[in-house]
């Protein structure tokens, strides 16, 4: 399994900044989003405060984070623009593949499928603090094509190249080739059976941690019902799980995951299952 949280130090309007190698455009703190801390992170950079921010938040292309971001991160947040696409079934993504001794785990937190080894690792700048995980892209290379599910993340491969199991590899080329050039782009599966909410298997009252599995499409949300009626939204992290810092009690949940496409599946009566899953009552409908 790869290591997350590598750092990079980048200099930014003669700032010293180190941060993760994960993220999107506009998304200044690395949480997953695009909301009003970011907005009031790039006022502190653009008045010259030292502060840290995620390398490739930078919309513009130039490794710079200033009043572009600024202004983009407030047109967003007024509902004028939206994010770039980071999921776009339309988009054709060009890059290299190479290939690794998958076994289904990784950056993602799935468990390992050595009954189907048809995964990948995306590139880090593609990763999106996770929001590919679990989600499907169909490669062509020189030989053919294969559909893959994203179970982690390459971080020595460059924009658009895909790192896919040596099984997956073998079907768009000759593995001893290594490296061959690849276009590919994101896919609805043909799942028709129920999403599943899995709880860390670490979870308990005081930190409740969940992970969506079985999705059609990415995942953007995962919300809990409180004691006071009123929805709590989890905390997205970079190794695909959604979490709770304070915990949420020992249930039973009534919870709402929302995909990226804002479809929502909403379940009650969810028992708490630290270590397992359980079946939701439907899927995403499809697009």
């Amino acid at each position: 399994m790869r290591t997350i949280g590598e750092l990079i130090p980048i200099v930014l309007f003669s700032t010293f900044i180190s941060t993760p190698v994960l993220g999107f455009q506009g998304d200044l703190n690395i949480d997953g989003k695009i909301d009003l801390q970011d907005a009031i992170l790039g006022l502190k950079v653009v008045s010259g405060r030292p502060e840290t921010v995620n390398q490739h938040s930078d919309v513009g292309g130039d490794d710079h984070v200033g009043l572009e971001e600024v202004i983009f991160i407030n047109e967003y947040l007024a509902g004028y623009r939206k994010n770039p696409a980071l999921i776009d079934y339309n988009t054709i993504h060009s890059g290299q593949a190479t290939y690794y001794e998958a076994t289904g785990e990784g950056a993602c937190g799935f468990d390992a499928s050595p009954s189907n080894l048809m995964v990948a690792a995306v590139n880090e700048y593609e990763y999106y603090n996770s929001l590919p995980c679990g989600t499907y892209i169909e490669v062509s290379g020189p030989d053919g094509e294969v559909t893959v599910r994203i179970v982690d993340y390459c971080p020595t491969c460059d924009p658009g190249d895909i790192d896919l199991s040596e099984e997956a590899f073998a079907l768009i080329a000759e593995p001893v080739v290594g490296v061959v050039p690849i276009a590919w782009h994101f896919v609805e599966p043909d799942i028709t059976d129920s999403i599943r909410y899995h709880f860390h298997e670490s979870s308990h009252e005081w930190w409740t941690a969940i992970q969506i599995r079985n999705h059609r499409h990415p995942i953007s949300a995962v919300e809990v019902l409180d004691s006071n009626n009123r929805w709590v939204t989890f905390d997205r992290t970079n190794y695909n799980y959604f979490i709770a810092p304070s915990g949420m009690g020992l249930g039973p949940f009534t919870i709402r995951a929302t995909d990226y496409f804002d479809q929502s599946v909403t379940d009650s009566g969810i028992s708490f299952a630290p270590g397992s899953s359980v079946e939701a009552s439907a899927q995403f409908p499809s697009l």
